[in-house]
Order: C-alpha cells, then sequence, then structure tokens
C-alpha cells in the first residue's frame, strides 16, 4: 500500500453528476471509442479547459476510500511517481 499524491491521484469534475448527461468513456491511452448507439455523448475536452471547470482531487493514503457518483465525470492522469 503507497502514498497517492494529488497529482496522481484521481480528479473530479464538481456537480457533474447533475449535468443529466452521459458520456462515453475513454480508452487509458486518451483515444475516443468509437461512437456508442446508446445515446452516450463525447467526453468533453476536460484537459484543454481546465480553468472551466471545477476539478477537486485528494491526497490518499493506505486505508483511504474514494465514492462517488456513477455519473461523476472522473479521470486520473498517469503515474507520475
Amino acid at each position: 500500500m503507497d502514498d497517492v499524491p494529488r497529482d496522481s491521484a484521481v480528479e473530479f469534475i464538481a456537480g457533474s453528476h447533475q449535468w443529466g448527461r452521459l458520456f462515453q468513456p475513454r480508452m487509458f491511452v486518451g483515444e475516443d471509442y468509437p461512437p456508442s448507439a446508446d445515446g452516450f455523448e463525447i467526453m468533453p475536452d476536460i484537459d484543454g479547459h481546465r480553468d472551466d471547470y471545477e476539478i477537486l482531487s485528494f491526497d490518499l493514503e493506505p486505508g483511504d476510500c474514494a465514492a462517488f457518483h456513477f455519473r461523476t465525470v472522473h479521470g486520473a492522469p498517469g503515474n507520475q511517481s
């Protein structure tokens, strides 16, 4: 078990679970999956417009647990350690 510093931890877009929209996940390599017939939208360019969103992230220690609403837009940068 290791500490996870904020710069490697999962990030959340505050309030995104209340947008009333469903987004298609992205591949771990940062590419979009082919369009879905389920009505999922392509994920907005969060990284290109970070100042437009309230992005929450936390330092984590062994024993911590992160629980969040399924519709919350979330993602993590690559592990820098």
